[in-house]
């Protein structure tokens, strides 16, 4: 069976969003998933259009307005 892996990238000045995506990374990783969380500004950026899709993963976007 092939690896589960996620990324969840998070971005905060508040700390809620880290907070929230640790959250879904230890549930994440109860559901065998190789979970990886990260700030936003660790993580390279390759494009600032729509969302392009990384073959085989899988992602989260979380928001807040």
């Amino acid at each position: 069976m092939a690896e589960r892996k996620l990324l969840v990238l998070f971005g905060s000045q508040t700390g809620t969003a880290q907070d929230t995506a640790e959250r879904i990374g230890r549930e994440a990783k109860r559901r065998h998933f190789h979970c990886r969380v990260e700030a936003l500004d660790s993580y390279p950026v390759v494009s600032t259009g729509p969302p392009a899709s990384l073959p085989g993963s899988n992602g989260i976007a979380c928001s807040q307005g």
